[in-house]
C-alpha cells in the first residue's frame, strides 16, 4: 500500500466524521447519517487509492472541504441544541 498525504488525510477525515456522527446524540438523525456516510466514503476512497500500485488517481478540492463542512454542521447543531431550552 502506498500511503501519501492525500490518502492519510482522507482516512483521518473519514474517521473524524464517523466519530462526530456517533458523538452527536443531540443532533438530528439525518445529519448524523449524512456525516457517517461521508466518513465511510472518505475512508473507503482513501483505502482504495492506497491499494493502487499503478495508474493515476484524482483528489478533488472537495475532498478537503466536505469533511470540514460535515464536521462543522454536526458541531453547529450540537452547540445550538444546547442553547435552546
Amino acid at each position: 500500500m502506498d500511503w501519501d498525504g492525500y490518502t492519510v488525510f482522507s482516512v483521518i477525515c473519514g474517521i473524524a466524521c464517523i466519530l462526530l456522527s456517533a458523538l452527536g446524540k443531540d443532533v438530528s438523525a439525518r445529519s448524523r447519517l449524512w456525516t457517517a456516510l461521508g466518513g465511510a466514503f472518505f475512508i473507503g476512497y482513501g483505502l482504495y487509492v492506497a491499494a493502487q500500485d499503478s495508474g493515476t488517481y484524482y483528489f478533488s478540492v472537495y475532498m478537503f472541504i466536505i469533511p470540514f463542512l460535515l464536521a462543522g454542521k454536526i458541531v453547529y447543531d450540537m452547540v445550538n441544541k444546547e442553547k435552546t431550552p
